[in-house]
């Protein structure tokens, strides 16, 4: 998909560490800047997990960039479609 980053979720820096992701994905738009949030951190927009839980249903919200950092690791399309087929059934609708 052109103009989306795929980033899949850890509960942790340590479970990025060792690679043990929650089993979803927060997808990025590359169309839209970040911006300063309430409490003075850098955010970004997208679609991502509304649970804990692997495969949980999506929304869009705000995600700190420092989290992303922190708690998220680039993937490819592919990759994150055999993690989150949910978050796909989304945006393969709104194409």
């Amino acid at each position: 998909m052109k103009g989306i980053r795929f980033y899949e979720e850890y509960d942790s820096p340590r479970d990025k560490r060792y690679r043990q992701g929650d089993g979803n994905v927060f997808a990025l738009s590359t169309d839209t800047p970040a911006f300063l949030g309430g409490q003075g951190e850098w955010c970004t927009e997208g679609l991502g997990a509304l649970f804990h839980e692997p495969n949980s249903v999506v929304c869009s919200f705000v995600y700190a960039v420092e989290r992303l950092r922190t708690h998220c690791r680039h993937i490819s399309e592919q990759r994150a479609r055999e993690i989150h087929p949910a978050l796909f059934e989304r945006l393969d609708t709104e194409d």
